[in-house]
């Protein structure tokens, strides 16, 4: 479960959201969010923050693709902090509507949850046959084809014929709404 952001009034101080870029932007501080000993330290590192950061673009890229942005030092992810400025509440889980994890446009994020998200990801990189769901049963000489819903696995099938197996993968897709991504 993803730890909960910060209210919404103060990610609204801190950021600035473009919904038709995608893109977070620091916000200047004032030297209140500053904790310090003296009114003196607060102003100079709000001088000092506001000089380095104020207008940039918040985060970076993470090697998995998501865009990460520290927060009072605790990462979170950037499509949480976008779809909670812009709609003014926090979601659970939110979702890339065509899979690519760097595009935090408003139209490309869905709040969902995470079966749904599980639905819409791509091949895993150990998949041997070339189609998720679909695998070689050695022993037995044949093409296998199953899904995930939830927490069980359906079998759809035996199939002497690689495609016979994508085909009945592909149906349970379509009556389950998985993207079909590959």
């Amino acid at each position: 479960m993803p730890k909960p952001l910060p209210s919404i009034a103060h990610l609204r101080r801190l950021l600035s959201y473009d919904p038709d870029t995608g893109i977070l932007t620091w916000l200047a501080r004032t030297p209140e969010m500053f904790a310090g000993a003296t009114a003196k330290n607060r102003r100079s590192s709000c001088e000092r923050w506001n000089k380095r950061y104020a207008g940039t673009v918040a985060g970076t890229v993470q090697p998995d693709g998501y865009r990460l942005v520290k927060i009072h030092d605790r990462p979170m992810l950037a499509q949480r902090l976008a779809w909670a400025i812009h709609h003014g509440k926090r979601p659970k889980i939110v979702g890339f509507i065509n899979g690519d994890r760097s595009d935090n446009r408003i139209l490309n994020l869905r709040s969902t949850s995470r079966q749904i998200c599980q639905r819409n990801q791509k091949r895993h990189c150990t998949n041997t046959s070339g189609r998720t769901g679909v695998s070689w049963a050695k022993a037995r000489g044949i093409w296998v084809a199953r899904i995930r819903i939830g927490a069980k696995t359906q079998y759809l099938g035996s199939f002497s014929e690689f495609n016979d197996a994508v085909a009945a993968r592909i149906e349970a897709e379509k009556l389950h709404k998985f993207t079909g991504r590959q």
